[in-house]
């Protein structure tokens, strides 16, 4: 579960990054669907010094049927730091410049059909409740779709950045 925003600005990439890598949680799994959600474990006090505070939560459910597999996620973030400044100012200081009210809402989800599905078991390989007797494979059909949104009241690039940037930024 990652999540991490580019922006594109003139002289280069802004890349802000939620604080902690690690997470949490509770995975469950019955013959055919699957549900599970992380919530972010909490940062040493010098990270959030640092990298500032980031809430985030994660839930992702799915099916496996015979001939059909769907796949679906949600996440929340909020509070990020911009990874590299020195990129773009002078930069010597340990604290990195925060968007501490930057968030971002992302949900998904995907639906295969599974054209040799005697064969192929999709448990086998996912839910690990069944086992494949013997290598198989299968054309699939599927579709996905993807959204992301993301908000900020005080703006997507960190005050401690020059103006000048803030305002060539075409966002």
């Amino acid at each position: 579960k990652i999540n991490s925003l580019e922006l594109k600005v003139p002289d280069g990439t802004i890349s802000l990054q939620p604080n902690g890598t690690g997470s949490i949680g509770l995975g469950f799994n019955y013959k055919w669907l699957g549900f599970g959600f992380s919530v972010g474990l909490p940062a040493s006090k010098e990270s959030i010094e640092q990298k500032g505070e980031t809430g985030r939560f994660d839930m992702q459910l799915s099916y496996f049927g015979k001939r059909l597999a769907a796949d679906g996620f949600i996440q929340q973030y909020k509070g990020y730091y911009m990874a590299y400044p020195s990129d773009f100012i002078p930069w010597d200081n340990p604290n990195y410049p925060l968007a501490r009210d930057l968030w971002v809402f992302s949900y998904g989800g995907s639906v295969h059909y599974i054209f040799n599905s005697d064969k192929l078991s999709m448990k086998a390989a996912y839910l690990r409740n069944q086992i494949q007797k013997r290598d198989a494979g299968s054309f699939a059909l599927g579709l996905f779709m993807y959204k992301d949104r993301v908000g900020s009241e005080q703006g997507f690039i960190p005050p401690e950045l020059p103006s000048l940037l803030r305002q060539s930024a075409d966002l």
